[in-house]
């Protein structure tokens, strides 16, 4: 059977951390809470739209309200690269913003990101233009009840050491050129987008991996530089 397998290609070993895949070797993914096997992990081409996707505190990311600090927390993969985001000491909504990328009418897209609490239980996801949110509760990692997505499907799985995987399907339907990836901090499940609650500079997630792929549904962690 012929194999092809880029080095960016991703899997969860039998301990539950994410790990590379060799060129061209195959790949046999676990459930990263269980540890429980899946078996031979296939998938189809996809790609990360969203650069700079485990940098956070890179310019390709604006704070707005919030303070990210790089680096302090062992992500999924187990190295210590995730990093904090903070609220700051305002009463106002807190996000951070990924920018644009280019979109397709009529095409299904994906957007996930790796959660661990820090302080706050909820986080919203929000893809601007193509009006797609959820919420995750970190704890329950779960999707919060109501809160999905105009136009798709909302998604989480429990990982390993508390973190959590969130994601949201949608398909583009209106008429426009980009969508744009932010993560809301919430102080209730039902904050969302726009309901502001007064900043803890001691509170906020511990993120990592930021995707945004075409596809209806979140493939394995593909990082990008």
């Amino acid at each position: 059977m012929a194999v092809s397998v880029d080095t960016d290609a991703t899997y969860f070993d039998a301990s539950g951390v994410l790990q590379n895949a060799s060129a061209n070797a195959l790949r046999f993914d676990h459930d990263p809470s269980t540890l429980a096997s899946y078996g031979l992990l296939m998938e189809g081409a996809r790609t990360n739209l969203r650069t700079k996707s485990v940098a956070f505190d890179n310019a390709a990311w604006s704070a707005v309200r919030v303070t990210t600090s790089a680096n302090q927390v062992v992500a999924p993969d187990g190295t210590t690269v995730a990093d904090n985001i903070l609220e700051t000491a305002v009463t106002n909504t807190f996000h951070l913003d990924g920018g644009s990328v280019a979109v397709s009418v009529g095409q299904p897209y994906t957007e996930s990101f790796f959660f661990k609490k820090l302080g706050r239980r909820y986080v919203t996801m929000d893809t601007v233009n193509i009006g797609a949110q959820t919420t995750i509760d970190i704890d329950g990692a779960s999707v919060q009840a109501g809160s999905g997505p105009e136009r798709g499907t909302g998604f989480a799985q429990a990982l390993a050491n508390g973190w959590v995987r969130g994601a949201q399907s949608m398909t583009e339907t209106v008429s426009t050129s980009s969508g744009s990836m932010r993560i809301f901090l919430n102080d209730l499940a039902t904050d969302g987008i726009s309901a502001s609650h007064a900043g803890d500079i001691t509170k906020g997630v511990t993120a990592w991996g930021g995707q945004f792929e075409a596809g209806a549904f979140p493939s394995s962690f593909i990082r990008t530089d």
